[in-house]
């Protein structure tokens, strides 16, 4: 019962999303736009994660791939109603939890969306897999 209340608010707040995708990524960080001097931002399409997670947790995501070079444009579902991600033709998308099919096969099929299928980071190999994929597919 859980997992289908999760995944019918990830899906309601899809079909809510109206801004428009071609904003790109970076446009808009959590961490005020600061970098430390080794960090290097390299332009890649929109990328937005989906999954239930407190804020902390998407900080830190959002900061450790900032170190690899990839910028997360949006998590979803976003800390704000108003702040809904852009998602549609150009936009990549990878959920962070193992029982988020149906909001993917959502993404894919109604927003257009490329899906990154990544493992879940769920331990330091799981995590360095996921960044690694990222990696492969956006830089």
């Amino acid at each position: 019962q859980e997992v289908t209340d999760a995944d019918n608010k990830l899906d309601g707040a899809l079909l809510e999303s109206s801004r428009d995708p071609s904003e790109g990524a970076g446009s808009s960080r959590s961490d005020g736009g600061r970098l430390n001097s080794v960090e290097q931002i390299v332009q890649h399409p929109p990328l937005v994660l989906f999954g239930s997670l407190p804020s902390t947790v998407t900080n830190q995501l959002t900061m450790e791939l900032q170190r690899q070079g990839i910028t997360v444009s949006e998590w979803l579902p976003s800390q704000r109603y108003t702040e809904l991600p852009a998602l549609g033709e150009g936009v990549y998308v990878c959920g962070v939890n193992p029982f988020l099919s149906r909001t993917a096969t959502t993404l894919l099929r109604r927003r257009r969306c490329k899906l990154i299928g990544a493992p879940f980071p769920i331990g330091p190999d799981g995590t360095r897999a996921w960044v690694e994929k990222y990696v492969l597919f956006l830089v």
